[in-house]
């Protein structure tokens, strides 16, 4: 009876060191990990432990190599005492190339009287996305092409926030200010939601 439970034993702790072998084990303290590179065989496990105090993830909400479908509502304010602000609709299409670069083109209308679509734009986007929040501030800048009531370039810039609070839909709201080529400058406002695909 002893052989065989010493057998037993033998056979147990073999097992035992063959599956922590079988996986790999990398530390973080600080912002620092024990390996810069970790090298698994497939069904082979890798396991991070966490040694600080506090807790610690490498989620995001925002990704990169992301296509994003936008739809919003916009509020535009004119310098120009003679003449009001108005309300609109668009539509935009933005990629990231990472989490943190993308562009995006628009099209956004505010009157239909004489043609239905208002101003078509593009803008170099950078965003901050924070940890596992799901919130991504961002900055924009670029130009546009107005279309209704005249011709005309414009030059904007501005700031906004998204909030992801599901892996591919989110809200945002940002405000640009454009300096336009013949007429008075203004700002715009947009707020709307997102579809990420």
């Amino acid at each position: 009876m002893r052989k065989l439970a010493l057998f037993t034993s033998v056979i147990l702790a073999g097992l035992s060191v063959g599956a922590f072998a079988a996986t790999e084990v990398i530390h973080q303290q600080g912002r620092v990990f024990s390996s810069e590179a970790a090298t698994v065989k497939k069904g082979q496990a890798l396991t991070f432990l966490n040694d600080d105090t506090v807790p610690h993830n490498i989620m995001s909400a925002s990704k990169g190599n992301e296509f994003n479908l936008s739809v919003f509502g916009s509020a535009s304010f004119i310098d120009d005492k003679d003449r009001d602000g108005s309300l609109g609709l668009g539509v935009g299409l933005s990629y990231f190339f990472c989490r943190y670069v993308g562009v995006e083109a628009y099209a956004y209308s505010q009157d239909t009287h004489n043609a239905f679509v208002d101003n078509v734009g593009g803008d170099l986007v950078l965003r901050w996305p924070i940890a596992d929040t799901g919130l991504a501030p961002y900055i924009f800048g670029g130009a546009a092409r107005g279309i209704d009531p005249l011709y005309q370039w414009t030059y904007d810039g501005g700031a906004g926030l998204e909030w992801r609070f599901a892996p591919h839909i989110g809200v945002f709201v940002d405000g640009r200010y454009a300096f336009a080529e013949k007429t008075e400058n203004f700002a715009l406002c947009r707020f709307g939601m997102k579809f990420g695909f």
